[in-house]
């Protein structure tokens, strides 16, 4: 029932209907919302339009006389409360129908008003408790039957009531918890958090934590407490079992410490760029080949400005790729100059990946290939020198042998034998 009281008034009286509603407003003030009839005909009009919290009714209308009025009200609304007016003559009748309709019933005397008033509190009243009851049985219903665990304490932590949840979480019966405390079960690792977080329930009136529990059966759960102070004696919380989850932020964490103790201290520089190209990780590697600080880089565009003019196309348009959601190239080469203008040469391996919020991220893993790359061209040079050495060597040889040949032909002309053997 909502604070106001409905109140359907079928009198065709105007004095007394005005009677009436002028009690009603003195006394309740803004409680009572009253509309009227005069007839049983426009009484069941308005009732079959409207929601009512109560009728009051004359018996005697100007189209309805007696004990088929209320038979006829009561047709229409066979769960609302009803007062009837009745005449003395009339009380002995009437009485027997009303308590076998459900209905109350006030004599037209002296002091009508008046009793009618005290027999509106009283209906109104009984209506409030019976929705009381029914909220309360409502309560209990979804309480009983509700996912999570639901307990109530005192401030020492001793059960007083808990539903099924809190049973079948736990694994004890109902008369088993309301003979325990809260941190009967408590697992070692968590009664510290388990004290204060009931201290500051307590104190504060409410609190959160993820708490370890040990189950009947010896199994290790963690659940979620939220704990909220009802009066000066009493807590509710509600449970709810976050094993699962637990676990997976601990294997997480774990997964993240170690790619952290292997990316941190990696002798490749690492570095990670979020859906809009910047920075939001990267390793002390990549800070020292680039030159530049942490703060630096976070959040900037260097990395790219600093690309040699040869290499910028091809780094920034895979990047640009990869915030297109197109292909990219994952291996290359490519040249920078660091803070000091030093011309840097690495080798480039991207790959991305989807972070637990759903965002895009694209990993930078780089070799710096500088050392191998000035020793490639220093052999490379000494080759080349080599090679204009061996020409150079072959030239005279090829000469030498041609002088040869050319002393053997004088020799021959002179009739004398040949001084060099130039067969192979």
């Amino acid at each position: 029932m909502d604070e106001v009281v409905k109140i359907l008034i079928v009198e065709a009286d105007d004095i007394i209907q005005q009677a009436i509603t002028k009690k009603l407003t003195e006394n309740g003030v803004d409680c009572f919302e009253t509309k009227t009839a005069v007839q049983l005909s426009g009484s069941l009009e308005m009732l079959d339009r409207n929601v009512f919290d109560l009728v009051l009714l004359d018996l005697y209308l100007p189209d309805s006389t007696g004990i088929n009025t209320l038979k006829s009200v009561r047709s229409a609304i066979p769960n609302t409360p009803v007062i009837v007016f009745v005449e003395q003559a009339d009380i002995v009748s009437v009485k027997n129908i009303c308590g076998e309709m459900q209905t109350s019933y006030v004599t037209k005397d002296s002091g009508f008003v008046d009793k009618l008033l005290k027999t509106i509190c009283h209906v109104v009243h009984n209506i409030h408790q019976k929705e009381l009851e029914l909220g309360n049985q409502k309560f209990r219903i979804y309480i009983d039957n509700a996912p999570d665990g639901v307990f109530i304490a005192n401030y020492n932590g001793l059960f007083i009531d808990v539903n099924n949840a809190a049973c079948t979480m736990s694994g004890y019966s109902r008369d088993e918890l309301l003979h325990m405390q809260t941190t009967d079960f408590i697992a070692e690792e968590s009664k510290n958090d388990a004290a204060e977080h009931l201290k500051k329930t307590v104190t504060v009136g409410n609190a959160v934590a993820d708490l370890w529990y040990v189950t009947k059966n010896g199994e290790k759960r963690c659940f979620t407490i939220k704990a909220v102070k009802v009066s000066d004696k009493e807590l509710l919380g509600f449970c709810r079992d976050i094993t699962i989850r637990k676990q997976m932020e601990l294997s997480l964490q774990e997964s993240e410490a170690r790619f952290r103790a292997i990316a941190e201290y990696s002798h490749d520089a690492i570095g990670i760029l979020n859906e809009k190209g910047k920075f939001v990780w990267i390793n002390h590697r990549f800070v020292e080949i680039s030159g530049y600080s942490y703060d630096e880089i976070m959040g900037s565009d260097i990395f790219q400005e600093r690309l040699s003019s040869d290499s910028a196309d091809l780094v920034v348009g895979n990047i640009r790729k990869f915030l297109d959601r197109k292909h990219y190239d994952n291996h290359y080469y490519f040249s920078f100059l660091n803070k000091n203008d030093r011309l840097c040469y690495a080798e480039m391996y991207m790959t991305d990946f989807v972070d637990k919020l759903g965002k895009r991220n694209l990993v930078l893993h780089y070799l710096d290939v500088t050392e191998r790359k000035l020793v490639d061209e220093k052999v490379k040079a000494q080759l080349q020198e080599l090679l204009r050495w061996q020409d150079i060597i072959l030239g005279r040889e090829t000469r030498i042998i041609e002088l040869k040949g050319e002393v053997n032909e004088l020799c021959d002309k002179l009739g004398q034998p040949s001084r060099y053997n130039l067969k192979l």
